[in-house]
């Protein structure tokens, strides 16, 4: 349970990484709105620039200016998805397929930190490299989880096939120890069977019958079987 905990909580942390990244983005977007400050060029004179400059591709139906609003708008939409599948993931680690679902947060989270390396800046690239890596070490834990889980089964198999073993072994020492206090006793009820055994000369303990050209012998030997 301890290793389940901690997988859930990376999760939840690596999500809570990505989720206050969009989240942040967004708000940052939406000041940029009135007055462009933070996620705008440092020089007024480009930001006039792009919102007097239409898109190529949109046949003139847009500018730049609100072409950038709408992809950072975008880009944290995509971030808050991760964050929510990171998060949705964590609190229900034990009912989700999060065997598949981890590699898959692994994937967008390097896909991240390979945007933030090329063309962002500092801050993000370590965010997400930090969230990336809670999703990886969550993954690993889960996978020696599964190696842990087959464990105590082969041990345990193991043990059973040593009791197996330990009981024959126990049983047949028991039958040889008990044949040959049976064999090797020197007391009058061995005798007497050592001597119906070989001679059938004991008669006082020995009732004999024929029967047409058949004969058979029984013994009466009433010895108390002991080991």
């Amino acid at each position: 349970m301890p290793r389940t905990r901690m997988i859930a909580a990376l999760l939840i942390l690596g999500g809570t990484v990505f989720g206050a990244l969009g989240a942040l983005h967004a708000v940052y977007t939406l000041l940029d709105l009135r007055n462009p400050r933070r996620l705008a060029p440092a020089d007024p004179s480009v930001a006039h620039a792009m919102a007097n400059s239409a898109l190529r591709l949109s046949g003139g139906r847009t500018d730049m200016w609100r072409a950038w609003i709408g992809f950072n708008f975008s880009h944290s939409l995509g971030l808050l998805l991760v964050a929510a599948l990171a998060l949705w993931a964590g609190f229900r680690y034990n009912k989700l397929p999060v065997g598949i679902i981890m590699p898959v947060l692994i994937l967008i989270g390097c896909a991240y930190v390979v945007l933030a390396l090329l063309y962002w800046f500092r801050a993000p690239a370590i965010d997400v490299a930090i969230g990336t890596c809670c999703f990886a070490v969550a993954w690993v834990l889960s996978l020696r989880g599964w190696s842990f889980r087959l464990t105590p089964s082969r041990f345990l198999l193991d043990d059973c096939d040593a009791w197996t073993l330990s009981a024959s072994l126990t049983t047949s020492s028991s039958y040889r120890k008990c044949s040959k206090r049976l064999t090797l006793d020197h007391s009058p009820q061995a005798t007497s069977l050592l001597q119906i055994e070989g001679t059938m000369k004991s008669w006082r303990r020995v009732r004999g019958f024929a029967s047409g050209s058949g004969m058979a012998s029984a013994a009466d030997l009433n010895l108390p079987y002991s080991c």
